[in-house]
């Protein structure tokens, strides 16, 4: 059996596996310092050529649908954003980063498709509610699951044992993980979000998205996460739509006479992303 170890122990475990691109870490320091231009921004994006190209075809894609070409990162980032730039780093990240945990207990690509599927669903429920940034809860949506990859990576034996336990109790994996390790994936994700100083509504939305009400902060964020996750299930499960609880339709203001749009352009959207996002 693993060695039980904390969830603070267990990330910084695998650090090398989930690190972000250089250039994260650097636009962060300039969005701290607060005195660089869009020009500037541009310049040290453009240090990775690859990763300019993807930028570009995101902001150009139906993702944005800006309504007109946008050719340089200068002009993208006028329009999206210091913070959403950020984000955007790490969704042109994410397959990379899904691909690198080595773990023959979960299908990290297939787990990615359905994460984007959920990042996606987030990202439009957040259009929809007229949320401020809703890059946010692309990103969200995206990493959601991230926290699974980790323990199934680093502690096998007990993830083989939380699986086996799991198999006749659906919806009972959190607590049987509680039980087993002391803490959950939800938990792995938000001491993940603190490692990469993501904002704190995307580290209480990673934690609570199961029980947006458990939160006294960041409520709608949450919300939306935990709608998004289970509009997106859909596609596996058609029992999904009734594990959304009351609190979150209403905290949201949502009901579920939008689920049929949102599923239609977030299907539209999902081809397309997969294409820009998933390097060949």
């Amino acid at each position: 059996m693993d060695k039980k170890i904390g969830v603070g122990e267990l990330v910084k475990g695998v650090k090398r596996l989930i690190s972000l691109p250089e250039i994260y870490s650097k636009i962060e320091t300039m969005i701290a310092n607060g005195q660089y231009s869009n020009r500037e921004f541009g310049k040290v994006i453009s240090q990775d050529p690859a990763l300019t190209v993807r930028l570009l075809q995101i902001v150009n894609s139906a993702l944005f649908n800006f309504g007109g070409r946008v050719d340089t990162v200068s002009r993208a980032i006028t329009l999206v954003g210091h913070d959403e730039l950020k984000m955007l780093v790490v969704a042109s990240s994410s397959a990379k980063i899904f691909g690198n945990f080595p773990t023959k207990l979960i299908d990290a690509v297939q787990l990615w498709r359905y994460s984007l599927l959920v990042g996606i669903t987030c990202r439009l429920l957040a259009m929809k509610c007229n949320v401020l940034h809703p890059e946010r809860l692309f990103i969200a949506g995206l990493l959601h699951d991230i926290g699974h990859l980790v323990i199934y990576s680093r502690l096998p034996e007990q993830s083989e044992e939380i699986i086996r336990q799991s198999a006749d109790k659906p919806g009972y994996s959190r607590k049987i993980e509680q039980a087993i390790l002391g803490f959950d994936y939800t938990d792995v994700n938000f001491q993940l979000a603190r490692e990469w100083h993501f904002p704190e509504s995307l580290q209480i939305a990673l934690k609570y998205h199961h029980e947006p009400e458990q939160t006294s902060s960041y409520q709608l964020e949450s919300a939306l996460l935990h709608i998004g996750k289970n509009i997106a299930l859909l596609e596996f499960n058609e029992e999904a739509l009734g594990h959304i609880s009351d609190f979150a339709w209403q905290a949201s203001g949502l009901d579920e006479s939008i689920v049929d749009e949102i599923q239609i352009n977030a299907s539209v959207q999902f081809s397309e992303a997969l294409e820009l996002i998933l390097p060949h």
